[in-house]
């Protein structure tokens, strides 16, 4: 009897890596966290991240950068709902950053 066909596995590795591949040049990327109200439900993926806090088009390379989330092929199938979820002061002593917040929620059956 053949043996069913192998499921790759999520690896969340590659495509944390994919989405740091999708960013702007002075963006960085801060934290990455999974969260989940309650045990069962389904789970999200927060990103936090910084933008030097001169830079005038930030929020927009933010939005673009969602954008490109959204539509990376590799991605799509593992996030979902993408959406911002605030900005401010960054946590640096000289407060040069703007920080965000950006928050997907992780489509069923593809949990960390």
């Amino acid at each position: 009897a053949a043996s069913p066909a192998a499921v790759e596995p999520v690896l969340w590795a590659r495509d944390l890596l994919s989405i740091t591949a999708l960013m702007p040049y002075d963006m960085k990327l801060t934290r990455f966290s999974f969260t989940s109200a309650h045990p069962g439900t389904a789970s999200t993926l927060d990103i936090t991240g910084s933008l030097p806090k001169a830079g005038g088009d930030n929020l927009q390379l933010v939005g673009r950068f969602m954008a490109h989330i959204a539509g990376n092929a590799g991605l799509k199938h593992r996030l979902g709902d993408i959406s911002f979820a605030g900005a401010g002061d960054g946590d640096s002593k000289d407060n040069a950053e703007m920080q965000f917040h950006l928050s997907a929620k992780v489509l069923a059956g593809v949990g960390p």
